[in-house]
């Protein structure tokens, strides 16, 4: 389970042949897919998002469940921690290939 940020402008509504969903969330069924023997990925969330994208995509992000939390800064949220963690890891597995 990963916290990443989302943006459902758009959404994949069908699975194409040769891929199986990785992921899943509350707002869409196909949040990722995979294939199931290349490796490419698709991703409807933003692992690369830093706070400058959410601010050119006019996104409000809530950083918080609770109001009262202390405001943090955004790239220390889990939301860009966990999408960056994607990114590296993406990244680590092409410099195998």
């Amino acid at each position: 389970s990963l916290s990443l940020l989302r943006s459902h402008r758009e959404a994949v509504t069908s699975v194409p042949a040769g891929f199986h969903v990785m992921a899943t969330s509350a707002e869409v069924a196909i949040d990722g897919l995979e294939h199931d023997a290349l490796p490419v990925w698709s991703l409807q969330t933003h692992p690369e998002a830093t706070s400058g994208f959410l601010a050119n995509q006019g996104i409000e992000a809530i950083w918080a469940q609770d109001p009262t939390a202390p405001v943090i800064a955004p790239e220390s949220s889990p939301h860009f921690q966990d999408g960056w963690g994607i990114v590296q890891h993406f990244l680590n597995r092409a410099k195998l290939l």
